[in-house]
């Protein structure tokens, strides 16, 4: 705790630990950084539940976990998927499932990435149940998705079946779903080395803006 002293925080575990025995049941604290990786493995037994304890507007409040990031599946999706390419980018999945997380303001039945890369953002989508398609314009990348996705399935607790990954350019791609939500990291423009000169970043940045404004025109 950044709030309460450690005397404190002892004197409180101990009056939680009193009222759970009275009910029967066990308690135990964690007092380390990666809580979420200790809560996670403890949550494996159907019994275990876990809460959170933190002060706010001078109050102590007590906090039941309902989702807890799971941190197994999202290593093996970082780290050992067999295409990986850091020229195309290394989108993290945690990130691409809050950006899953923002957009779905209501329960999506579709979730398009028209720049999929290596397909994370759709293996995300897997995992909440929710059909997905990914298309890129490089072969390779469907490819290299469509191996990640045989891998994964093996790996991850999803159903394989959900996605699929097409090569279309995302200026023109037509039949989207109509309930479908667009969830992508597009196109950040070529590899840097940190020794480009201003035109090579203008000649960029042109690209990129032709490509979004083709991109949402198509879409309109």
């Amino acid at each position: 705790s950044n709030f309460l002293p450690k005397f404190k925080i002892s004197e409180m575990q101990r009056q939680i630990k009193k009222i759970f025995k009275a009910t029967q049941r066990k308690t135990g604290f964690f007092d380390v950084r990666n809580t979420a990786s200790i809560y996670h493995e403890a949550k494996k037994s159907k019994q275990f539940g876990g809460f959170g304890i933190f002060k706010f507007n001078r109050q102590l409040h007590l906090a039941l976990f309902s989702q807890v990031q799971d941190i197994d599946s999202l290593s093996i999706e970082d780290f050992e998927k067999p295409f990986r390419d850091a020229k195309l980018g290394m989108l993290p999945s945690k990130l691409a499932l809050t950006m899953i997380n923002l957009a779905t303001i209501r329960e999506p039945s579709f979730i398009y990435d028209p720049f999929c890369g290596t397909g994370t953002v759709c293996f995300q989508a897997l995992k909440l149940g929710i059909p997905t398609l990914g298309s890129d314009i490089l072969q390779e990348n469907i490819e290299g998705s469509q191996k990640n996705l045989e891998f994964l399935s093996k790996k991850v607790d999803f159903k394989s079946s959900q996605a699929e990954f097409k090569k279309l350019d995302a200026t023109e791609i037509t039949d989207i779903p109509e309930n479908a939500l667009i969830v992508t990291e597009g196109y950040l423009g070529t590899p840097k080395k940190g020794n480009e000169t201003e035109l090579e970043f203008k000649k960029d940045y042109v690209t990129i803006e032709k490509l979004y404004f083709d991109f949402f025109i198509n879409l309109a």
